[in-house]
């Protein structure tokens, strides 16, 4: 079955229905007594991403088009079973979506996940290759509970698995809560930035400090998105690792390397901000220390593009945009770093660290 437009539309409409009748349901029964099925919590409490996309766009696949669905297909067209359908475009544009939208990423918050080894099967079977036997396991059970699934027990699993991913999604928010002040000492914040960046967790350090430090002073008025450090497949509307827009209109764009690069990419990054309209680029680096030709070649390159460059470390640009910052922007940057290590699905090991480093430094 091709996923097309209309499809796409009659999955979401299903799906958005079940979200809401769970939700209605969920405020006449305590969470203590739920009673989920060890195989879905198995699969959507493990720590197999992808695994868990597939079997929520089954359930997803099978409740709305019945049983001219294989729960085991994951291309249309493809294996010999019918039934075949696109799961990819199902869980890319419908499932992905609605993840982000309603459920705080609790499904892994990929935003590509059929493009993962494992979805790439032509069906789900217990040949396929896997990584390690844990895998392994998740994968049988993913055959044995999907091989013979009905219209009847796939409506049932798909409410139950909107009301386990809905638990997660609230264990995460609470997570993320952090109600601590900091002192209005500038100096003491600029201490605090330069801690959270001496570890890298992948560049991430660099990445949640930048956003916080634009968040601090653009304010409000502005929409900061942090993007999730080394995601395949990232959205072709990236820019840089931070993108600044005003009234939905982009306006900044900041690249944030935390190891050692080279002027090829430093071009890059510049003719793509170009290419998106962008007069002006910064481009901030940590933990590596570049040639001056780099710096210098950098220049030349930006104003052959008609680009102003601020290629800086980020010690000094963190003692400039400090500068700038109203002191009461310090007593809400606990939680302004929260919620963007929310947004861009802070590694679980960088995310301690940030909120111990915070807590350090609270009064």
């Amino acid at each position: 079955m091709k996923m097309n437009s209309e499809n796409l539309k009659f999955a979401t409409m299903i799906l958005t229905e079940k979200y809401i009748k769970v939700q209605k349901e969920r405020t006449y029964v305590q969470s203590n007594s739920r009673d989920y099925t060890d195989f879905l919590v198995d699969i959507y409490k493990g720590n197999h991403k992808t695994y868990k996309y597939i079997l929520f766009t089954a359930l997803l696949a099978k409740t709305a088009f019945k049983e001219s669905i294989d729960a085991l297909s994951l291309q249309e067209g493809g294996g010999a079973r019918s039934g075949a359908y696109d799961a990819r475009s199902l869980g890319h544009k419908v499932t992905v979506p609605f993840e982000r939208k309603y459920l705080n990423n609790a499904l892994g918050g990929s935003n590509e996940p059929f493009l993962n080894k494992p979805a790439r099967f032509p069906t789900i079977d217990k040949s396929n290759s896997v990584r390690a036997s844990k895998d392994q396991k998740k994968l049988n059970l993913l055959v044995d509970n999907l091989s013979s699934l009905d219209f009847t027990q796939a409506e049932i699993w798909l409410e139950e698995s909107l009301n386990i991913l809905i638990d997660i999604a609230e264990a995460n928010y609470e997570k993320f809560i952090l109600d601590v002040e900091l002192p209005n000492e500038a100096v003491l914040i600029k201490k605090l930035f330069l801690d959270l960046t001496t570890e890298n967790f992948g560049g991430e350090m660099l990445s949640i400090s930048l956003g916080g430090l634009m968040s601090m002073v653009l304010g409000d008025y502005y929409s900061i998105e942090v993007h999730k450090v080394n995601q395949s497949g990232s959205s072709s509307k990236e820019v840089g690792d931070i993108d600044i827009y005003l009234n939905k209109e982009l306006i900044y764009s900041l690249e944030a390397k935390s190891k050692d690069f080279a002027l090829q990419d430093v071009e890059h990054a510049i003719k793509k901000a170009k290419s998106y309209g962008l007069k002006s680029f910064f481009f901030i680096y940590n933990h590596t220390i570049p040639s001056n030709d780099i710096i210098e070649e950098s220049i030349i390159i930006s104003e052959s593009n008609e680009m102003v460059l601020s290629i800086l470390p980020f010690d000094q640009f963190l003692s400039t945009i400090l500068a700038l910052c109203n002191p009461v922007s310090f007593e809400i940057l606990p939680q302004t770093l929260m919620n963007i290590a929310l947004e861009m699905q802070l590694s679980e090991d960088a995310f301690i660290f940030t909120k111990n480093t915070l807590e350090r430094y609270a009064e």
